[in-house]
């Protein structure tokens, strides 16, 4: 029965189911974000950064609007929240670009320079009293909680309609299939015309705006703050939850609830047991680490394949 209450407690009891479809949430709308760069041929390991960036941008914005009407001032923040995390990840596409460099490697060197970066302005100038954090957003521009004693939100919501418009974007529009085939073959998507540089740059920047889209809703809806270390592990379970669903948009959703349901009862496990070591980030290393196997399988394979064309050749 004790191993049983690891993975039915948290689905029996209101908190805990609350918490973990919270936390679905993020990871849903961070995965879409993913996805976006996966979709293209290119990877984004910059999330963490990005959603650092995002979150913090948005409490320091309505802290500063604290005067305005609750919509336009949550509207404004957003946006700026997207745009300059998707302009972070849209930086390592220029560099590909110009300087020809690993998108993957830029990604997670920006994403790694400005997190400390932030964790300046927090600790120096932005921060309330004693805490690491900044001052916490007006009860205004907090997201009603639709399931309590859990933090669950209507981002809820938000991300179901993001993850369905997102599906439509690449299966039904012109640009998106256009994105998918660069993604698989960027020789044929040359040779057929297609502006790379346009589809290059837009994945990049949807990127890190909707990575920069969660850290500003994880402010309105979970902590109403942007503290030093809400972002961690973030960006690597939205990469973990986008490889379970094999980038399909659609399958974010139960990818991300299965996420969120080992990390939230692992965590559950960890605070009764008074464990001296994380266990949620022993799990999520190993899942990103079994999922990742595949992937890496394949890419040997396409690098077998060119070795072998190339060896016909000469």
């Amino acid at each position: 029965m004790e191993n049983l209450s690891f993975f039915l407690t948290t689905l029996t009891t209101p908190y805990y189911l609350g918490s973990m479809l919270n936390t679905a949430t993020l990871f849903v709308i961070a995965s879409l974000g993913a996805i976006f760069c996966t979709k293209s041929g290119e990877l984004n390991l910059g999330g963490e950064g990005q959603i650092y960036l995002g979150g913090f941008i948005t409490a320091i914005l309505l802290n500063a609007f604290s005067t305005l009407p609750a919509f336009f001032a949550i509207l404004f923040s957003f946006l700026a929240s997207m745009f300059f995390s998707g302009f972070l990840t849209l930086l390592s596409a220029i560099l590909k670009k110009s300087k020809n460099t690993s998108f993957l490697l830029t990604s997670f060197i920006i994403s790694a320079a400005i997190i400390p970066i932030i964790d300046g302005f927090i600790a120096n100038r932005f921060n309330e009293g004693t805490l690491l954090a900044t001052p916490f957003i007006n009860e205004r521009f907090r997201f009603p909680i639709i399931f309590p004693p859990s933090s669950l939100n209507i981002s809820f919501f938000i991300a179901i309609v993001l993850m369905i418009l997102i599906y439509l974007f690449f299966s039904k529009t012109k640009f998106g299939s256009q994105i998918e085939v660069y993604g698989i073959s960027p020789e044929f998507a040359i040779y057929s015309g297609l502006n790379i540089t346009k589809i290059s740059f837009v994945s990049a920047f949807m990127s890190g705006a909707l990575h920069g889209l969660t850290g500003a809703i994880a402010i309105c809806g979970t902590y109403y703050t942007c503290h030093t270390s809400f972002a961690v592990g973030l960006g690597w379970n939205a990469l973990s939850v986008a490889m379970i669903a094999s980038n399909n948009p659609i399958l974010t959703f139960p990818a991300a609830i299965f996420l969120a349901w080992i990390l939230t009862s692992a965590e559950r496990i960890s605070m009764f047991n008074n464990a001296n070591y994380d266990i949620s980030s022993l799990i999520q290393a190993i899942i990103l680490f079994i999922i990742s196997i595949p992937f890496i399988a394949n890419a040997l394979k396409k690098k077998n394949k060119k070795s072998d064309v190339k060896a016909k050749i000469i």
